[in-house]
Formats: C-alpha cells, sequence, structure tokens
C-alpha cells in the first residue's frame, strides 16, 4: 500500500496521482505498465513515485483497493449473488469496467502468483460462504473474458445460490 508520505500530501495531489493510476491501470496490465507510463499521466518527478510506493504492484494495490470498496458499496445489497447479478447488468455503465477488466483478465493471477492465496477456511461453517465468494469471483472473471456468455454466467450464478442456500 502507499506509504506514509502519500497520506501527507494535499488532497489534490493525491486525488491526481489516484485518478492517474487509475487511467494507467485501466488501459496496461502489470506486465505492460512501466513507472514511466505513471509518472507521465500523473506529471510527477519519477522520484517521486518511489517516494509514494515501492513499486508498481504497490500502486496498483492501492488503487485496486479504491474501486474494489466503490464496487462493493454500489452493490452492497446484501445478498452477493444479487450484488453480482446486478453487477454484471449494469458493467457497461460502471466507470470502473475498464479497470475491472484488466483485474479479472490478467492483474488477479499475476497478483496471485508474486503473493500467493491468502483466504483461509478455518471451520466448517464458513465453507459455504467462501465457496460461494469463489464461485462468484470465477463467474465475474468468466464474464469479463467471455461477455457473449452472459446469460450462461448469469444461470451459473443461480445456479450455485441455490446450490448454497440447500
Amino acid at each position: 500500500m502507499a506509504k506514509a508520505m502519500f497520506d501527507h500530501l494535499k488532497a489534490e495531489k493525491k486525488e491526481q496521482i489516484i485518478q492517474a493510476l487509475f487511467t494507467v491501470f485501466s488501459e496496461k496490465d502489470l506486465l505492460t505498465v512501466s513507472v514511466k507510463d505513471i509518472v507521465e499521466e500523473a506529471k510527477i518527478p519519477r522520484g517521486s513515485f518511489y517516494t509514494y510506493f515501492d513499486d508498481l504492484q504497490d500502486a496498483y494495490a492501492h488503487v485496486l483497493k479504491i474501486v474494489l470498496t466503490r464496487v462493493h458499496k454500489q452493490t452492497n445489497v446484501g445478498n452477493p449473488y444479487e450484488a453480482a447479478r446486478d453487477f454484471i447488468e449494469n458493467i457497461n455503465q460502471n466507470p470502473d469496467k475498464d479497470f475491472i477488466c484488466h483485474y479479472y483478465v490478467i492483474n488477479e493471477a499475476i497478483l496471485e502468483a508474486h503473493q500467493g492465496y491468502k483466504e483461509k477456511v478455518t471451520t466448517q461453517e464458513e465453507l459455504p460462504k467462501w465457496l460461494g465468494s469463489l464461485a462468484i469471483h470465477h463467474l465475474l472473471r468468466q464474464f469479463f473474458l467471455n461477455p457473449g456468455d452472459k446469460e450462461a454466467i448469469l444461470a451459473q450464478l443461480s445456479a450455485v445460490e441455490d446450490w448454497q442456500k440447500g
């Protein structure tokens, strides 16, 4: 995540950098992006980037957290399956669409390879919720990889929900 120096920036400068990160990571994935891309978009010196972030993955993690928080607030309807259906149905109106698409299509796998899988299930009671969450995210990835399969993906989402209800 961002270094302490980033948190001490004036709000306007911080927003300028966040918007640059969002723009660049909406256009490029973690395999093709460079610090040069970000500093040019943000109009900051290269050294400033490293004052605020450890590396590209650190900068990506910062903006990813912002985007995921925003997406979860937009779809917070209590039922994660309903939220996922709503998300898919309204993706073309979502200003985060390109960023999220890059995340699901390539960046998520890159992050998992570098960071390892972190979520652990420790009790039998947690298992259904965890499996449901995995299924939802898998189906969202499938949607971004194959948007033409939207109806089949929505049907699978409903089938997983029915399974979880028992």
